[in-house]
């Protein structure tokens, strides 16, 4: 049988390393949970970017139309639609890319003095 150590309170002690992996991964479930309320322009952006970076594509293309939406005059709004034509390309698949051609339609008629503009032909 193992030997548990327990507290006065009778629950188990865990290591301080599980323990800092359990706090992280709370800490990350918060985040989810509480979606994009309280967020600015720029934290959706970030976390948009990096949930695609990760895979998580659907995710990341809802919080940049939730950036869209909710800033309509931010300055991350012609990198957000471009984020979103780029990650419906990187998905793959052929809905997927039917997808990024209009995303990338969209991006350019909305963005005709966007710098980022000429890329869309290389695409």
């Amino acid at each position: 049988m193992h030997d548990r150590s327990c507290t006065p309170g009778g629950r188990i002690r865990l290591c301080p390393k599980f323990r800092k992996k359990q706090k992280a991964q709370k800490a990350e479930s918060r985040r989810h949970r509480n979606g994009s309320l309280g967020c600015t322009d720029k934290i959706l952006y970030d976390r948009a970017i990096k949930d695609i970076k990760k895979g998580r594509h659907e995710v990341g293309r809802l919080t940049l139309q939730t950036l869209i939406n909710t800033y309509p005059d931010s300055e991350y709004l012609a990198d957000a639609k471009l984020a979103i034509a780029d990650s419906y390309y990187k998905e793959g698949g052929s809905a997927n890319l039917t997808q990024a051609i209009a995303a990338y339609k969209d991006f350019g008629c909305s963005s005709r003095s966007c710098p980022k503009r000429p890329t869309l032909r290389c695409k």
